[in-house]
C-alpha cells in the first residue's frame, strides 16, 4: 500500500512540474508570436484621401505606401475599422503613423497632417531598412 502512495505522489509532482513549465514557457512563445505578427509601420488614415492633390494626408499615405513598396511590413487601417490595434495603440488622431521597433513597441508616433508631421514621417520612414 505504501508503494501506491509513493507512486501517486511521484505522478502528482511530475504533473505539477509539467504544468509549471508550460505556464512559464507559454507566455514567452505567445509574446514572440504577436511581435512577429505586428506590422513594422501602422497607418491609420482616411485611405480614400490618397488621391487628393496637395493634401498632407495624401502625402503621408504615399510615403507609407512607398515604404511598403521597399519591403517594409505595413498595415493600413481606416479609422472606423474594428481592429484591436486602434485600441492597443490609442489611436485618436487621423492620420496616425506608428513605427514599431524590433520588440513590437512603438518607436515613433506621428499624428496629424501638418507640414512638420509630414517631414517627420518622411525622415522616420527613410531610416527603416
Amino acid at each position: 500500500m505504501k508503494g501506491k502512495w509513493i507512486g501517486l505522489a511521484t505522478v502528482l509532482v511530475i504533473a505539477g512540474a509539467i504544468i509549471a513549465y508550460k505556464a512559464h514557457v507559454s507566455p514567452k512563445s505567445q509574446a514572440a508570436a504577436s511581435v512577429v505578427d505586428l506590422p513594422r509601420v501602422l497607418l491609420v488614415a482616411e485611405l480614400s484621401e490618397a488621391d487628393a492633390t496637395g493634401d498632407s494626408c495624401a502625402e503621408i499615405i504615399h510615403l507609407v505606401r512607398s515604404a511598403r513598396d521597399r519591403g517594409i511590413a505595413v498595415q493600413e487601417l481606416e479609422p472606423d475599422s474594428k481592429s484591436d490595434l486602434l485600441t492597443r495603440y490609442h489611436v485618436l488622431t487621423i492620420p496616425t503613423v506608428l513605427i514599431m521597433g524590433g520588440d513590437g513597441k512603438v518607436a515613433s508616433r506621428f499624428e496629424g497632417e501638418g507640414r512638420d508631421t509630414v517631414k517627420a514621417v518622411r525622415a522616420g520612414l527613410e531610416q527603416l531598412q
